[in-house]
């Protein structure tokens, strides 16, 4: 994304306002947060599987929102081994380190 010198001094003070900012598309839902949300689903099953916990994990919505919590209830620590998983994903990674980033981080 570019923004002129007048749209990055308006988006400077609505963080400065607001302490954060919404920059919306961003990142392409479907190609960049897709893929992190399934491994998310995925590595939230694995984990709930390996606990004994049965949980039905049909979509990203589910793992967080069930899978995810029922994890937790049991233990609080097992939200650090999904945490700890979920930073190694390859497309988080690239995500994470994409150039844009860092670009976006100068307003």
């Amino acid at each position: 994304m570019v923004f002129t010198d007048e749209e990055a001094v308006k988006l400077k003070g609505q963080f400065d306002r607001d302490g954060l900012l919404i920059l919306k598309d961003f990142y392409n839902f479907d190609e960049e947060i897709m893929p992190i949300q399934i491994d998310i689903m995925k590595i939230v099953s694995i984990v709930c599987r390996r606990e004994s916990i049965a949980v039905k994990i049909d979509t990203p919505y589910d793992a967080m929102n069930v899978g995810y919590s029922k994890l937790i209830a049991k233990d609080r620590s097992l939200g650090g081994v999904v945490y700890d998983a979920v930073k190694q994903i390859p497309s988080f990674l690239r995500l994470v380190g994409k150039e844009e980033n860092q670009d976006e981080m100068k307003l």
